[in-house]
């Protein structure tokens, strides 16, 4: 498209912003069709810019064929960007899509609670997966961060005494609840 060609122009002559406006009218001249967004956001990664490839990827996540596709490339571009709050938006959007997958449930209740948006409904979630496996220990540290993001402290440290992990196979995300 025309106006990731100027984008690239304008990155070679070093004008970042004119560089931005020229993704966000590629943006615009995509539209809602799936292949131009996906062009798009392809560019963007090309030309290393973040921003202008997730707004491609939160477009094209509004097309359940491409919802999972679009959601794992914006959870690693944000992943690289350190942005939590992008990160939660679209693991919050995959979780509405996938309602019954233990781990998009267990990640959105995560960066839920990182956020300080827990709520009963990601709790109930959370009691959800661990009916089905008790001994989820993932499942059991993030409805732990719940509990106690829901001033629930008491449950909160129940929970956590329940676990007994091996600290040195503990994932530093685990580690630090």
């Amino acid at each position: 498209m025309l106006h990731c060609l100027r984008a690239y122009a304008a990155q070679r002559e070093n004008k970042p912003q004119l560089m931005s406006g020229h993704f966000e009218n590629a943006l615009a001249a995509a539209g809602n069709v799936p292949a131009r967004l996906r062009f798009v956001a392809g560019y963007a990664e090309r030309l290393e810019q973040p921003a202008a490839a997730i707004s491609a990827y939160k477009r094209l996540m509004n097309w359940p064929p491409a919802t999972i596709e679009a959601a794992q490339s914006i959870m690693r571009l944000a992943t690289a960007l350190n942005d939590t709050r992008t990160l939660r938006e679209s693991v919050s959007q995959l979780a509405s899509y996938l309602p019954g997958d233990r781990g998009v449930a267990v990640l959105n209740a995560y960066l839920a609670a990182l956020m300080n948006e827990a709520n009963p409904r990601i709790k109930a979630d959370l009691l959800h997966v661990l009916e089905d496996n008790g001994k989820d220990p993932d499942a059991a540290l993030a409805l732990a961060l719940v509990e106690y993001r829901l001033g629930e402290n008491a449950a909160a440290l129940n929970r956590i005494e329940g676990i007994v992990p091996g600290w040195l196979q503990v994932a530093p995300n685990r580690a630090a609840i």
